[in-house]
């Protein structure tokens, strides 16, 4: 169990746990009793020169982060996300696979955003908020919220034989 593990102070630490709920517990505990964090970056993924990377964060293969992008520490972003121009992300964040925030989009701390979630420009997430798979955020998002909506209309084409 994670709670009976001792530091090694020779090792350095990954936690690539994918539930918010936890996740800051566990790194903050481990720091405590004084854990090092690496921080692991997958060779496949664009960081622009221009990016900072918080320590402890763990990026997966093909994630695109641009110029000025501002990422905090123990963020777990996964597979090809893309993180646009002068973006900035808080701590402890969940990424999915292929969320996309667009420039100048600005994330607070212990976000959850399910796969394929879009922001469009200069759009603000506060924190401690889920956000469904396939959600287009088209407005600010204060904290503690859960972003899901169903589609009102479905669109069944059938194809005459």
């Amino acid at each position: 169990m994670i709670k009976d593990h001792k530091i090694d102070p020779a090792c350095q630490y990954i936690i690539a746990i994918a539930t918010v709920k936890h996740r800051r517990t566990i790194i903050e505990s481990f720091l405590m009793q004084g854990a090092e964090f690496y921080t692991f970056i997958r060779p496949t993924t664009f960081i622009s020169r221009t990016a900072n990377i918080g320590k402890g964060s763990v990026i997966a293969p093909n994630v695109n982060i641009g110029p000025n992008v501002k990422l905090g520490e123990f963020n777990l972003i996964n597979s090809r996300a893309s993180i646009a121009h002068d973006t900035t992300i808080g701590a402890y964040n969940v990424i999915a696979p292929n969320v996309c925030f667009s420039g100048f989009s600005k994330v607070g701390n212990e976000n959850m955003f399910g796969i394929n979630s879009v922001t469009i420009p200069h759009i603000s997430i506060g924190s401690n908020n889920e956000i469904a798979a396939g959600m287009v955020i088209d407005k600010n998002v204060s904290d503690k919220t859960t972003v899901f909506y169903r589609f009102k209309e479905k669109l069944l084409v059938v194809k005459n034989q």
